[in-house]
């Protein structure tokens, strides 16, 4: 009976850990799946993560990141242009921040490699800036300057203290 017992627990602890190491592995191929980021659903982890974000500005500290996570939805009623500062630094791992548009097309915005101004066209319809991380840990600080009768609803649970 005690020899069923071990047999059964180390079965589930075996069972349990390669689980959680799958789906943490296939956080981490994300980051060079054009298909999955133009998925319009995300699917991140993070170890650790703190900062906000609103309208106009994302500030924030994270570790252990992989995944695809959608900052900013943006509806816009004509073809625009905004600006966006990113400052950063990515200590360890793969970052970078991209746009996808209603009509399947991904372009990479910043691959979190130096401090930089970027002027982005934003078509007519729906878009979004979406995260995207590979065992990723830094600070960031996104900052956009839109035209009026653009909106970006930024996604905010990521942040929410309950």
């Amino acid at each position: 009976m005690k020899r069923t017992v071990k047999l059964v627990f180390i079965i589930c602890t075996v069972l349990w850990i390669g689980g959680c190491g799958s789906f943490a592995n296939a956080q981490a191929k994300v980051f060079n799946n054009d298909d999955q980021l133009l998925e319009s659903g995300d699917s991140y982890t993070f170890e650790n993560t703190v900062g906000e974000i609103s309208v106009n500005e994302a500030s924030f500290d994270f570790d252990g990141f992989s995944g695809v996570y959608t900052a900013w939805k943006i509806n816009s009623p004509n073809n625009e242009a905004i600006t966006i500062k990113i400052e950063g630094s990515i200590n360890r791992g793969k970052f970078k921040l991209i746009q996808t548009t209603e009509d399947r097309q991904l372009t990479t915005v910043w691959n979190g490699e130096k401090e930089e101004n970027i002027t982005l066209e934003i078509p007519e319809g729906e878009s979004a800036l979406k995260w995207v991380g590979k065992k990723a840990a830094g600070k960031i600080n996104i900052q956009l300057e839109s035209p009026q009768g653009l909106v970006a609803d930024p996604q905010t649970d990521l942040f929410d203290v309950d």
